[in-house]
């Protein structure tokens, strides 16, 4: 299902959240490109269908939203798909997004995003 997930997101014209999503639900064989990787891509996790498809969901809200330019709702977008992921084995998944959150706010000067963001990095 996870596969019809990632070609649904093709077809609908979102390359990036595509590529989240795959990263995030298949396994690299190559572990030096994984680890190259580690700080912009998704490490491969064991995911239920139905947590992948909100996540599918929740990806194309984020990048939809930051396609409008509304910064505010890819951020929140970001930072929901970072508490999906809260036990420590998906850890760098929970990071990756709240550093999106991060970037998010920075790019926008947005200080109140910023500390939060710092404060979910710092704490997860």
């Amino acid at each position: 299902m996870s596969e019809a997930l990632c070609v649904d997101l093709l077809v609908r014209g979102q390359p990036q959240a595509f590529v989240d999503l795959f990263s995030l639900t298949h396994s690299s064989n190559d572990t030096a490109s994984s680890t190259t990787n580690a700080s912009s891509t998704p490490q491969p996790a064991s995911l239920p269908e139905e947590t992948a498809a909100a996540i599918s969901q929740e990806l194309v809200v984020a990048h939809d939203a930051q396609r409008e330019g509304d910064f505010e709702a890819s951020y929140n977008a970001y930072q929901q798909l970072a508490e999906h992921f809260p036990s420590y084995e998906h850890l760098p998944n929970a990071k990756l997004f709240y550093t999106r959150c991060l970037q998010i706010a920075t790019e926008h000067s947005w200080t109140e995003g910023q500390a939060a963001a710092h404060t979910n990095l710092g704490t997860s």
